[in-house]
């Protein structure tokens, strides 16, 4: 039966990605909502597994590969602590979903960011300024006011 009982499966960040690309494959459009639904599950628990830094960012690319209009919504919470890997996050989706790829990208602008911690080898400055040259093509004319409010006025930031 192509619609197998999944509550008996294993359920974990591999067992939810690869079941959400077959239902991708044999289905297609017809069951987006339950695709879309195993593969935001496969993006949360691989936040909690060892191995799943390369997990998020193939699942990443399948949504934007596959549901490049509903992408931002779906990977509106992308759950990734190492910097350098959520940055390689955002270069993707601005790579695949252009100008609508900007929510995504303010969000990872106003990340709360601790500054005692440097995971993934990069440092604050850095990481901003990329999100902002990944952002330099696009429209952001109504989010200026807000950038310009929360980084141009802090020079403890730096």
């Amino acid at each position: 039966m192509l619609l197998w009982n999944w509550r008996n499966a294993s359920k974990g960040a591999r067992d939810n990605f690869n079941y959400g690309r077959f239902l991708y494959e044999r289905l297609g459009s017809a069951q987006e909502d339950r695709v879309l639904r195993c593969l935001k599950k496969a993006l949360e628990l691989a936040a909690s597994e060892s191995f799943a830094s390369e997990v998020r960012l193939k699942i990443v690319e399948f949504i934007l590969e596959a549901y490049p209009a509903r992408a931002p919504e779906a990977l509106r919470t992308f759950p990734e602590e190492n910097d350098a890997l959520r940055l390689k996050f955002y270069e993707t989706a601005a790579d695949s979903l252009g100008q609508a790829s900007l929510p995504l990208l303010l969000e990872g602008l106003f990340y709360d960011w601790d500054p005692k911690t440097e995971y993934g080898f990069l440092k604050y400055p850095a990481y901003l300024r990329r999100i902002l040259e990944l952002m330099e093509p696009m429209d952001s004319f109504e989010s200026r006011k807000k950038i310009w409010t929360t980084f141009g006025e802090h020079k403890d930031r730096e």
